[in-house]
């Protein structure tokens, strides 16, 4: 197939080729057709159906050809760096060091031999970078930093030595940066942070496990300097690290897993201040914005939008947007709105995965990133969105999971659908009908499998339901009778919304118990119940009542009746105590051999007439009790001495039934309110009760 530039007067061929699955199937055509999306369908002879896009985005996409010498020498790309004649340099995992001719698309390999030592040190490239002196530099994961001389093509080795305090401090050299004074930093992966003077070609460590102003771990991902003169360090799980180049001391910027504000993980993939002065932390836990004033990290993860949380790479473009490598391919970031814009294979990416490291933006505004299926080149301007708004239909309508066809359906002798569900704008079921199910497809073909969709059941939910391409239906159950309208709208692959979508309408019909002529036979014949029950309910309440009266007032005299006889024994029984009590001084006084003797029973005699006399004034209080105006008649007082006293005027009675009388108590004064004659009562009844049921002795 050819397309004929008709301003240029060029001619572009696509062919069949078996070393590029995403090539034409086949080089026979017999039919070409464009749609309304400009996507082009292309029918071969012999290789099936073709779908080509004209308007895909410009991810050009280098990687290896195994038919190729002059290809990219290997798929995993770990560095990237265009050189100041513009020279793309591309290094690979196992596979050298990689030079790009643009003009032809050809590459230059250089790889470790070992029989000349002036070759490249080896063949795993993880940093490329040209000084400002002009100093080629070429770090490997292996065996330690190179210096290349573009003229004679040969590399001179900086490697570890063990020996040597002021060598490289590890073989394995995974980046480094250039400050703003022209200090070359290197960070390797076991050996720390090292500053590389070019002059002496000597190695100052940095690097105390000891030291708490040390960096915080010896395995280094990043390196960036701020525009405050700052170097930011970025770790392999020891967080990040501020860098104060006059003090030579470090600042730890870790994750705190109590600490929202935190920094989101510990491994740093990448950094960048953007041009704001914003910076941005790349890690396997989102992307992070720093607020230097209050120290606070701001997490963007998948959940805000982003396309995975392992940020591997940060690139500007002139619009200010940030554009991020991560583990499931590229996003676009707006910092303004905090919005994201996702790419991925479908799109022309290398792959999904992207490697740390493997990213650069030249000086004319291109960006590059490598990843484990070669790399990717292109302007962010280049790079625009399908403008297709598509057509959203509804394609099928379901009853208990089942198609509903059109015209009668002859399993249940309905019909349901008079024409295609598309040309349907109104169903009418029954309340029966309680799974139904429709499905819908945007008709955009770029990447349907990107498109994105929204329903509502109006009358049933108050928000829109948002779904992917792989879940292009709705199901709802149990609907109350009633009217609901469903609307779908769609998007295509990048994300442009037919906001109108589609829309039908959906009657349920009620039962007949449930219907207007239901409802009002319900309504006419409680109204009717409800009077016949009043009436029977205000005949029996009054009779109930008068029944009632009578029944209080028998009550309340055989009430009154107990309580008097009760009110009686109880007077009786306590007057034979007190009786008890003075006739036992008085047989002591006709034997008594003394006035002392006399005296202490005569004031037993005084003590318990008294208590006849208050029992008598009970008596006379039964008018109060019948009134229920018996009230308690409380005062301060010493308990201590109140309860001796009434004990011991039980005194002679324990004497002659030989029984021992004792009062023991932890105070002698303990001052409390109370009733002084109802506690004589109860104190009375206690003992009296105990002396009646003590034996002799």
């Amino acid at each position: 197939m050819n397309k004929f530039d008709k301003k240029k007067e060029q001619v572009t061929a696509y062919q069949h080729n078996s070393f590029d699955q995403h090539s034409l199937s086949e080089n026979t055509i017999r039919s070409i057709y464009v749609d309304n999306a400009g996507v082009m369908w292309i029918g071969t002879y012999f290789g099936g159906l073709n779908k080509f896009s004209a308007v895909e985005k410009q991810f050009y996409h280098y990687k290896n050809n195994p038919a190729d010498s002059k290809s990219l020498s290997n798929n995993y790309v770990q560095s990237i760096y265009e050189d100041n004649s513009g020279s793309l340099w591309i290094g690979t995992v196992n596979g050298g060091l990689n030079k790009l001719d643009k003009s032809s698309d050809q590459f230059t390999i250089y790889k470790n031999n070992p029989s000349d030592p002036k070759s490249l040190s080896s063949n795993s490239v993880y940093w490329i970078y040209q000084d400002n002196s002009g100093m080629f530099l070429v770090g490997t994961y292996g065996n330690g930093l190179n210096n290349l001389d573009k003229k004679t093509e040969q590399f001179k080795h900086f490697k570890y030595n063990p020996y040597d305090s002021t060598s490289l401090s590890s073989p394995l050299v995974w980046t480094g940066y250039e400050d703003s004074s022209g200090t070359l930093w290197i960070g390797t992966f076991g050996g720390g942070l090292n500053k590389f003077d070019r002059l002496k070609e000597k190695f100052k460590i940095y690097y105390n496990s000891n030291d708490s102003l040390s960096i915080s771990e010896n395995r280094i991902t990043s390196i960036y300097e701020d525009k405050s003169g700052y170097l930011w360090i970025g770790t392999y799980n020891g967080g990040l690290n501020k860098f104060d180049k006059t003090r030579e001391q470090f600042k730890r910027y870790l994750h705190n897993p109590k600490n929202p504000k935190s920094l989101s993980h510990n491994t740093v993939c990448s950094i960048y201040e953007d041009r704001f002065g914003v910076l941005w932390i790349g890690t396997l836990g989102g992307l992070n914005k720093f607020d230097r004033k209050k120290e606070e990290f701001k997490h963007y993860r998948k959940t805000q939008g982003l396309s995975n949380d392992a940020v591997c790479g940060i690139l500007e473009d002139d619009h200010g947007n940030l554009w991020l490598s991560t583990n499931e391919g590229l996003s676009k970031f707006n910092p303004t709105n905090e919005s994201f814009r996702n790419y991925d294979m479908k799109d022309g990416l290398q792959s999904n995965e992207f490697n740390t490291s493997a990213y650069h933006k030249n000086k004319n505004g291109e960006m590059f990133f490598g990843g484990i299926n070669g790399f990717n080149m292109f302007h962010p301007d280049s790079i625009r969105d399908n403008p297709h708004i598509p057509l959203v239909v509804i394609t099928d309508f379901r009853l208990f999971n089942k198609s509903v066809p059109i015209g009668i359906d002859t399993s249940n002798n309905r019909l349901i659908l008079n024409k295609s569900i598309i040309q349907t704008k109104e169903i009418e079921l029954s309340y029966n009908d309680y799974i139904l199910s429709f499905e819908f497809t945007a008709l955009d073909f770029q990447s349907p499998e990107k498109n994105k969709y929204a329903y509502i059941l109006e009358g049933f939910e108050n928000e829109w339901n948002y779904t992917k391409a792989n879940r292009r239906f709705a199901t709802y159950t149990n609907l109350d009778p009633g009217e609901y309208i469903f609307r779908v709208k769609g998007s295509n692959n990048d994300g442009i919304w037919n906001e109108e979508g589609a829309a039908i309408k959906i009657i349920v019909t009620p039962p007949w118990w449930s219907t207007w002529w239901a409802y009002s036979f319900y309504v006419l014949f409680i109204l009717g119940l409800l009077f016949s029950i009043r009436k029977y309910e205000l005949n029996r309440v009054g009779y109930k009542h008068s029944l009632d009266l009578k029944k209080v007032e028998a009550e309340k005299l055989q009430e009154t009746d107990k309580m008097k006889s009760r009110f009686f024994a109880n007077i009786s029984h306590e007057f034979r105590t007190p009786l008890t009590l003075i006739l036992g001084p008085a047989e002591k006084l006709t034997s008594a051999s003394s006035a002392e003797e006399i005296n202490k029973q005569t004031s037993i005699i005084k003590r318990n007439a008294n208590r006849m006399l208050n029992l008598i004034n009970q008596l006379l209080d039964l008018s109060k009790l019948e009134d229920g105006k018996l009230k308690l008649q409380s005062s301060k007082g010493n308990i201590v001495s109140f309860v001796k006293g009434i004990t011991m005027s039980f005194e002679s009675l324990a004497e002659r039934k030989d029984i021992r009388l004792i009062v023991m108590t932890e105070k002698d004064e303990i001052e409390i309110y109370f009733d002084k004659e109802k506690m004589t009562n109860v104190l009375i009844n206690i003992l009296s009760n105990a002396f009646k049921f003590s034996s002799k002795g």
